[in-house]
This record gives C-alpha cells, structure tokens and sequence, in this order.
C-alpha cells in the first residue's frame, strides 16, 4: 500500500492523469453532438460552444467586426475577454475542432500543472494532494472549454516567478492573466510584499503595453481603440447583470438581500489586504503563500459572475491553503465540506434536479470557499505559517 501511495504522489502519475482528463474531456465534448438551450429553442449549438466564441473572436477581428455583440448563428452568448486574446486565439482557429480542442485544454490543464508543481518549498507529496485536490474541478473547467484552469496556473506562476526574482517572467504571467480576465490583476497584491516591487510593477507595465498593443498590425489605431471601447462598454454593463455563485449570490438566495455590488467588492478587498498590515510579515514565504491562497478564492467569491466551471481557481487556493502546511483537525473538516461542497455537488453523484433547484439557486459551491477565506483571512494570515517541506 505504501509503494502504491508514493507512486501515485510522483510528478509523472499525477501528469498522466491530467493528460488523461484532458483527452477525455476534450474528446467528450467533440463528439456530444448539437445541443439546443431552452432560451434559444429555433437553434443548435455545439457542446464545446466557448471554445467556438474563442475561436470565431479571431475571425471578427480580422475582419473588423465588433467583437463584443452577440453572433446567434455561431454561437450564444458573448464574447468577454480582450482583443489580444482574441489575436492569440488564432494558434488555434485554423486547427479541426477536435485537435483545438485538445490543445486548449491541454494548455488550460499543463499550466496549472506545472505551476502547482513548481511551487517553491513545499513537500512534494503536498504538490501532489493538491493536484488531486482540484482534479475534480479540472474535470469541469475543461468540459466548459473555459480558460479558469489557465488562469489559475498563471496567477500561481506569477507569484512562483517573483519568489525566483524572475521580476521580467513574473510581469509577463501577471500582463496575460490580466488580458484573459481582469482580476488577475488582485495577485499583483503579493507583489507588495517584495522590497524591489517597483521593479516588479515596471516589468508588469512593460508586458501590458506590448499585450495592449499587439492586435494593432491587425486592426490599425482606430480599430484597436473601438474594440477596447466596445469591451469597456461589455464590461460596465455585465457588472449590473448578475451576482453569480458567489457571496453576493449566497446573501440574495439565502437572505434576499441584494447589497450594492460595489460595496461588496470594495468590503472584500479591504479585508484581502487588511493582513499587510502586518507589514514585516511580508518577508515570510509562508504568509506569502496563503495571501496567494486567499486571492486565488476571493478573485472567485467576490466575482459576480462565477460560475460553476469558475471555482477551479478558489479550489486551487484551497488546495494550497490546506495541503501547503501543517494543519489543524477542524482545518480538515473544512477541506472535506469544501471538496463536497464544490467537487461534489455538480457532479453526477448528485441527481440533477438537486444540482439545479438546490446547487444552483442557493449558490452552494460558494458557501464552504467562503468559510475558507473567512478563516484564512481573519486567522491564518494573522498566525505563524509551518509549511509541509
């Protein structure tokens, strides 16, 4: 049994594994066949219908067309990320379907792999636990073809890259994560805790312009600005639209209180950053990697438009939080909520009607990453941190 348990806590099991998820859940989609939402009954869509927005957004910004409007003959929904990344999307738009497919998710899957992997300091077995740890959410995500599990492993490698004072490595991580979503921009918080952070915000600012810039050839000035103008106009009018699976969904479900978002954001990011204050703290490793931790959670719980496939970047701060360092018993008893609470509840152990009348409406993949951050932020961050090394 010990043999079998140290095989399975090697770098090359946990790999096949997650090459293993990547194929089945890339092939799974391909091959599901048209599907048809109920709110647009007179039309069929393909399973894999983010990966077609991705793929379709280099196309309408080659041709100059809006890329933030909807295109109903291609596919629902709405296109949300940046222009750059719909320039860096054509790696993968000239690609049959299926192998694109399997390429984007292998990329979504290797870069939180090899992130996780390379955290500095920890026990390799606790490298290992927290890749299983989240492999259930990994599962989902990719399903999605959603680009979360790449942003979780980008904002890991940001702060892996600044821990190495590889400033200009971890200025590029933080630009493209930033250019996928915009909340990447929150792990720039542990960059305050380095003596050289202007350095490291300067390599940031370098990195942004070439990433803000790099669709010009292709669109010219004009087109470059009206695009942006488009996806700021998306953005401000999305932020109205929704709460999410989120803290914000947990108080409208449960309490039917809908506070001002903005108050919500403003009240979380206070508290995210309240443990600063403990500013020769910043020199420890181990603080450093629980304000990563708890980043990695409130980019998704104070996000009013997570969703389901979203929660592959709180459970990774989960992850880190409890398989990074010595814990206590009710430590566990969180975790173990967390992975039902999360992993569990969308999956096909739990009959679909319960998934969509109670999971979903009540938001409760939002309530035990919740009562993580909770903890994280106003004890663990304000206690000595042993790491698992």
């Amino acid at each position: 049994m010990k043999r079998i348990r140290s095989h399975l806590l090697t770098p090359r099991t946990t790999a096949i594994v997650y090459a293993a998820i990547v194929l089945f859940t890339s092939l799974q989609q391909y091959f599901l066949g048209p599907h048809i939402y109920a709110w647009i009954p007179d039309r069929t869509y393909t399973s894999y219908n983010n990966y077609v927005i991705y793929k379709q957004s280099f196309y309408h910004l080659l041709h100059a067309t809006n890329l933030y409007t909807y295109y109903l003959d291609e596919y629902w929904d709405l296109f949300k990320y940046s222009p750059t990344f719909a320039l860096l999307f054509g790696l993968w738009a000239w690609l049959p379907d299926w192998a694109g497919i399997i390429l984007w998710n292998g990329l979504n899957a290797a870069v939180l792999w090899t992130a996780i992997w390379h955290l500095p300091r920890i026990a390799p077995h606790a490298k290992a636990a927290i890749l299983y740890f989240v492999a259930g959410e990994l599962v989902l995500a990719l399903q999605h073809t959603q680009a979360n599990a790449l942003m979780a492993g980008l904002m890991i490698w940001t702060v892996i890259c600044w821990e190495k004072d590889c400033a200009a490595r971890g200025g590029a991580m933080l630009a493209a994560s930033v250019f996928i979503k915009l909340f990447g921009l929150v792990v720039g918080l542990v960059g305050l805790c380095y003596d050289d952070r202007w350095r490291r915000a300067a390599w940031f600012v370098f990195w942004a312009v070439i990433l803000l810039l790099l669709p010009l050839p292709v669109t010219g000035g004009h087109g470059l600005v009206w695009q942006y103008t488009n996806w700021r106009h998306l953005l401000a009018t999305d932020f109205g639209q929704s709460t999410g699976t989120s803290l914000a969904g947990i108080l409208e479900s449960w309490a039917h209180w809908r506070p001002p978002k903005t108050g919500i954001v403003v009240t979380g990011a206070l508290a995210l950053a309240a443990p600063l204050v403990q500013w020769a703290r910043r020199k420890e490793y181990g603080f450093r990697l629980l304000l990563l931790a708890s980043i990695l959670i409130w980019v998704v719980i104070f996000n009013h438009k997570a969703e389901s496939p979203t929660y592959i970047i709180a459970m990774a701060g989960i992850g880190i939080w409890y398989f990074a360092r010595e814990i206590k018993w009710w430590d566990t008893i969180l975790a173990v909520v967390a992975f039902a609470g999360i992993s569990l509840s969308m999956s096909d152990l739990v009959p679909p009607g319960i998934r969509s009348d109670i999971v979903l409406t009540y938001s409760i993949k939002a309530v035990p990453a919740v009562l993580v951050w909770f903890k994280l932020v106003f004890w663990d961050l304000w206690h000595p941190v042993r790491l698992r090394t």
